[in-house]
C-alpha cells in the first residue's frame, strides 16, 4: 500500500501548487484509493477549468504564503494595456450571433496569446475589448518594451487573422476590414483584489 499512498501524497501536493498537468493516477488494488484517485482527477479537471479565469501566478502566490484572498493593494510600477476593435457596434449588427462568437473567438484567441507570451496578465474581457497589465502579480523586467513589443505583434496578427478569415469565405467584408484600437501608459497603479467581499477581482487602478 506505501507505493500508491507515495504517489497520492505527490499528487496532492502537485495540485496545492495548481501543477495540474500531469497524467491521472493509475487505479490501484485497492478501492478506497481508487475513489481517491477518482476524486483527484475530477479536482484537476475543475481546477482546470478555474484557471482559466484567474492569473495562475497570484492564485499560486495566494497558495503559498497561506493568505485568503481579502479586498486592498499596493503600489507598483506596472504598464497597462487596453484594446478593441473599432466600429465593432457595426460589425455585430451585420453578424449573426454563431458568426459573432466565432469572430470574437479567433481574435481574443490569438490577441491574448501574445499578451502572455510577453509576461502579460489578462485581467478582464469586456466585449471586444482586452484589459491586460504588466508587472503584477509578479514583476516583469522592461515591462514597458514587452508591452509596445506586444502591441505591434498584435498588429501583425490581425492581418494574418483577416486572411486567415478572407480564406475561410462567407464572411462580410467588414471582418475584412477590421482595425483595432490599442492604448498603453505606463507609471505607478494600485494593483490587488477589488470589488465585495462576495465577489472581488484581482485588477489594477490609478
Amino acid at each position: 500500500i506505501t507505493d500508491p499512498l507515495n504517489k497520492l501524497a505527490i499528487e496532492a501536493n502537485n495540485i496545492r501548487v495548481l501543477n495540474l498537468d500531469g497524467p491521472t493516477l493509475p487505479h490501484t488494488m485497492f478501492d478506497e484509493l481508487n475513489q481517491v484517485v477518482d476524486s483527484f482527477a475530477k479536482m484537476k479537471v475543475g481546477l482546470r477549468s478555474f484557471r482559466k479565469y484567474v492569473p495562475t501566478d497570484l492564485v499560486v502566490g495566494m497558495i503559498q504564503s497561506g493568505q485568503e484572498a481579502n479586498l486592498g493593494g499596493k503600489k507598483e510600477d506596472v504598464t497597462i494595456f487596453f484594446s478593441d476593435i473599432a466600429g465593432f457596434t457595426s460589425m455585430s449588427e451585420k453578424l449573426t450571433p454563431d458568426q459573432l462568437v466565432k469572430v470574437l473567438g479567433d481574435y481574443l484567441g490569438a490577441m491574448s496569446d501574445i499578451i502572455m507570451n510577453r509576461e502579460g496578465t489578462l485581467d478582464k474581457y469586456i466585449g471586444d475589448a482586452i484589459v491586460a497589465f504588466y508587472g503584477a502579480p509578479m514583476p516583469v523586467e522592461d515591462h514597458e518594451k514587452k508591452a509596445c513589443s506586444a502591441a505591434l505583434k498584435m498588429q501583425e496578427r490581425l492581418e494574418v487573422l483577416k486572411e486567415k478569415w478572407k480564406s475561410e469565405g462567407d464572411w462580410p467584408d467588414i471582418v475584412y476590414e477590421m482595425q483595432h484600437r490599442i492604448g498603453l501608459n505606463a507609471g505607478k497603479m494600485v494593483t490587488g483584489n477589488m470589488g465585495s467581499k462576495m465577489r472581488m477581482n484581482y485588477t489594477m487602478t490609478g
